[in-house]
């Protein structure tokens, strides 16, 4: 089968682009031939870089959706644009196209060039929040354009997550697109590389074998919530001196949670280690995982947590506890409670037996019904119901 991925190009780093690099090697190993297109923008080079071993990277003058001042409006009008993808589309001539939308609202351009080429056409749509939901400038004129859009080229949709799909057919003018759930494909990870991992991820943050890590990865934006995840730590730090907070990510929130920290006194037990390539490995040098996200579809990051065996603490954000039940493979709390937040650090942090538990039955529960096999075995089924009802209708 020849597919087609298609970026948004939003970046290299977060959750929604790496999603297509599992994905693009999901698919290859099941024998389809695969090719990405992203914008040739310097901020998509690592993503090129690591998805290049699963697929053909082709790279075109593409403006993102959030590079524009008028967002997805400048997107839908953009025919220059849509020419180009759809001439892209035109000379591969895939059996489907495949666009990777992070939100609504988002590769409207993409959307629309790929309908004009008559290919099959699906997406996945990762965070399905109405912009006016969540107060974004023009929210309510934004989310009319996405509707509009979406209403007219009417593609199959695959969400990441129930709630994100049910939230999707909630908005006006879209409950009548075939939308469907597949989670997301993480690759299961060496168990020898995690426990090299883990002794050099610690040895570089100078903790000692006696201190417990609540670490999380990540941008450091409002949606992931560092800051109330420090206060929480501060709160749990009080009572057990041996804990450390590390960050693994970068965003616009990092200066000020690196102020807040050494205002606390926390400076020298608080380490924001960055954008990393290998934050999928170097995570094994936590002891809990903490994801306190106020809004998700399903992020990679918890997945790839439960991959490494950590205990996990997480919001009850959206898909997440589609991932991870309470008390069964991790802790959920309400994220507006510190003091939730605070006994659950402690309760993790005092227990090694309590983290080994919640931490076997994670990696159990992600080899089983989040495994990548068994999620592009789901995405291949979409593809070939796809391709069959174009050909039914070609032979109309």
């Amino acid at each position: 089968m020849k597919t087609l991925l298609i970026s948004s190009s939003s970046g290299s780093h977060g959750g929604g682009e790496i999603y297509l690099m599992y994905l693009a090697k999901g698919l290859s190993l099941a024998g389809c031939d695969v090719r990405i297109l992203l914008s040739d923008d310097r901020s998509m080079d690592q993503l090129a870089n690591e998805i290049s071993p699963y697929a053909a990277v082709h790279r075109l003058p593409l403006t993102n959706t959030y590079q524009r001042r008028t967002r997805c409006l400048g997107a839908s009008l953009d025919w220059r644009q849509q020419r180009r993808v759809q001439a892209f589309i035109e000379v591969y001539s895939p059996d489907i196209v495949h666009v990777n939308q992070q939100v609504a609202e988002d590769g409207l351009d993409l959307l629309l060039a790929a309908r004009a080429s008559g290919k099959p056409l699906i997406s996945t749509i990762h965070i399905t929040h109405s912009a006016k939901s969540l107060g974004a400038r023009l929210g309510a004129l934004r989310d009319f354009v996405a509707a509009g859009v979406l209403a007219r080229v009417r593609p199959a949709v695959i969400c990441v997550s129930d709630a994100a799909a049910a939230k999707l057919r909630a908005r006006n003018g879209l409950y009548e697109l075939d939308i469907s759930t597949v989670h997301p494909t993480v690759p299961s990870t060496n168990a020898s590389s995690l426990i090299k991992a883990r002794a050099d991820a610690r040895r570089q943050w100078a903790v000692s074998q006696d201190e417990i890590v609540v670490g999380a990865v990540g941008r450091i934006e409002d949606q992931k919530n560092p800051i109330f995840l420090l206060d929480a730590f501060s709160e749990a730090a009080k009572i057990l001196p041996n804990l450390k907070f590390v960050w693994i990510g970068d965003g616009s929130l990092r200066t000020t949670l690196e102020l807040r920290a050494r205002k606390m006194g926390l400076g020298d037990r608080v380490i924001i280690d960055g954008w990393r390539d290998d934050a999928r490995v170097r995570m094994a040098g936590f002891d809990i995982f903490a994801m306190p996200s106020r809004y998700e579809g399903l992020p990679l990051a918890l997945l790839e947590a439960m991959h490494s065996g950590l205990a996990i603490c997480a919001s009850d954000a959206d898909g997440i506890v589609e991932a991870v039940t309470d008390g069964r493979d991790g802790v959920i709390c309400r994220v507006e409670s510190t003091n939730a937040w605070c006994d659950a650090l402690c309760r993790l942090a005092r227990s090694s037996e309590l983290r080994a538990s919640l931490g076997e039955a994670a990696l159990n529960e992600s080899l089983g019904a989040f495994s990548e096999e068994a999620q592009t075995l789901k995405i291949i089924y979409n593809y070939n119901k796809l391709i069959r009802e174009a050909g039914k209708h070609k032979n109309r």
